[in-house]
């Protein structure tokens, strides 16, 4: 194991106060019970308490830049984070949507490599940050929490996404399709009537990043949904057909 750093708290997290922290215990975060961190014993969940830090931020903060040393693993308690990467030539892809409730970062500590990309904060969120010092000491001891995050880092598709929602195979239209149905889960309800009701916290901006095109052609691709009734787009809110999305998202992709 790699000798960690000195801990730098991103300015996002330096200003939470001792109020912030003792009004969000882990024992009471049904985050934390229901994530790889539901292993830790009491013991070791408070030495986790005793070192974290723990904050609500705006949106537009940002946690890390790409390129930055990781200090250790975020755990997002509510609200959204966009994880974005940005090549040589100053173009801008969204690699994932992270909700309430999972990890961030946790790839690029583990392999004690600099962060991959940017994680930007979309919607006010409670974010934790548990330093990398604190949790090589409860990985040593604790073997359960280690599978677990192992299991997290195999099962993880983030990596995966990007390239697929951005195959030349697919038309833009069915780009924004794909995208829907990636997240349904995470950021959908259905209503009584059967169709889905999403509620996004992306800009068509940041969908467009996310789909690899100019967000005058996310709003063409909104249209053409909305006039085959597939889907219908009001500000953050999308009501779509999930029948009529699968059956958009079906095309020939290359062998």
């Amino acid at each position: 194991m790699t000798e960690m750093r000195q801990l730098r708290i991103p300015p996002s997290l330096a200003r939470c106060t001792a109020t912030e922290l003792t009004r969000a215990p882990c024992k009471n975060c049904g985050v934390c019970a229901d994530s790889a961190f539901g292993a830790l014993a009491p013991a070791e969940l408070k030495m986790v308490k005793a070192e974290r830090r723990s904050c609500v931020v705006r949106r537009g903060t940002t946690l890390f830049n790409q390129g930055d040393e990781p200090q250790g693993i975020y755990c997002l308690r509510s609200g959204h984070v966009l994880l974005t990467q940005t090549d040589v030539a100053g173009n801008e892809t969204g690699l994932r949507l992270v909700m309430s409730g999972e990890l961030i970062g946790f790839r690029s500590f583990f392999a004690e490599e600099p962060h991959a990309a940017t994680a930007r904060v979309l919607t006010p969120s409670r974010v934790c940050l548990i330093p990398g010092a604190v949790l090589w000491k409860v990985l040593e001891r604790n073997a359960a929490l280690a599978r677990a995050l192992l299991r997290l880092v195999a099962r993880d598709q983030g990596p995966m996404q990007a390239p697929f929602l951005r195959g030349p195979w697919l038309s833009v239209r069915e780009r924004l399709v794909h995208l829907l149905l990636i997240i349904r889960d995470r950021c959908a309800e259905t209503l009584p009537d059967g169709r889905l009701l999403f509620d996004l916290p992306l800009t068509r901006r940041e969908i467009a990043t996310m789909v690899g095109v100019r967000p005058e052609s996310i709003s063409r691709a909104v249209h053409d949904l909305r006039a085959e009734e597939i889907a219908t787009f009001n500000g953050h809110r999308i009501i779509a057909s999930l029948d009529r999305l699968v059956a958009a998202a079906k095309t020939d992709r290359p062998h």
